[in-house]
């Protein structure tokens, strides 16, 4: 099935709760209307088709004032917050930087990656739903060890805004749900059972996820520079040490710095070290060095 315009879940109008298409009766009986522009729903609970409901009447539908080209998405974002409500495990998805390390083996600068977060379950706590944070309206505000948590579900037309990205409180967790991955998932689904199929995403699936911000990222990203940069410097330091190669077959010049003189003193000007040896390199900070007179 093509969900489009579909719903996987539409609102009891007694209750105003959401409900899932396959625990509702068929047809015009459910007793739902659309989360997003208020239109009578019909459950189609048919045998070819995957279950969904639709817009009871085109022509009500057409001329109802508010939008309704993206129910599919207002109904998934708003049982979200439902569910949430209820109490929320959430997976969260790795999150890592890119950085550098020296491999002494090999002589050689490898790619390495530092953990800002794993993928982990989560339990969150002190929930709300439909709140502002930052000036957003988010869909679920909660709180995770004594953290403020953030969940944003995204669709066309509703991007993650850029005041997410740089939150006015700085010790926060921000996670996107792209709600277009769950039209593939929900067509896996069978007898309208979106609910389960739902909260499987939101307690074991990644895909979809994605770190908007998180309060651990600047240091990280900080510390796997120092570690890139340090890399460098121990792979320049090892070739210095390693010294020239040895079917060079000359000599080396008197008045050389690089590979230094015999049993010379060296003061290094960059952290003051200083050694003896015939090797001109700082051992301590990698710089060169003039052997004192």
């Amino acid at each position: 099935m093509r969900l489009g315009n579909l719903l996987p879940f539409g609102q009891d109008i007694e209750s105003g709760e959401f409900v899932d298409v396959g625990n509702v009766p068929n047809g015009d009986k459910c007793g739902c209307i659309c989360p997003s522009c208020k239109t009578l729903l019909t459950a189609r609970q048919g045998e070819k088709n995957e279950w969904h409901f639709s817009h009871k009447v085109r022509k009500s539908h057409n001329s109802t004032k508010v939008p309704c080209d993206f129910s599919f998405y207002v109904s998934v974002r708003m049982m979200i917050r439902q569910i949430s409500q209820a109490g929320l495990d959430l997976k969260v998805p790795l999150l890592t930087v890119p950085s550098k390390i020296y491999d002494e083996n090999t002589k050689s600068i490898l790619p390495d990656i530092i953990h800002v977060v794993r993928s982990q379950d989560i339990h969150l706590q002190d929930i709300k739903v439909g709140e502002k944070f930052s000036g957003v309206v988010v869909d679920v505000l909660a709180s995770v060890g004594g953290y403020p948590f953030v969940i944003f579900v995204s669709y066309k037309d509703r991007p993650v805004s850029e005041k997410l990205s740089n939150p006015e409180e700085s010790k926060v967790g921000v996670i996107e749900f792209e709600a277009k991955i769950l039209r593939e998932a929900f067509q896996k689904t069978k007898n309208g059972q979106y609910l389960e199929a739902l909260k499987h995403f939101l307690m074991n699936g990644i895909e979809g996820k994605r770190w908007i911000y998180h309060h651990r990222f600047k240091e990280v990203e900080k510390k796997a520079f120092t570690q890139s940069v340090n890399a460098k410097a121990q792979k320049k330091l090892a070739l210095r040490k390693a010294g020239p190669p040895k079917n060079w077959g000359t000599s080396r010049s008197p008045t050389s710095t690089k590979y230094g003189f015999k049993n010379s003193i060296y003061l290094c000007n960059n952290c003051s070290c200083k050694w003896k040896s015939n090797v001109a390199v700082c051992p301590q900070c990698g710089a060169e060095a003039r052997p004192l007179k």
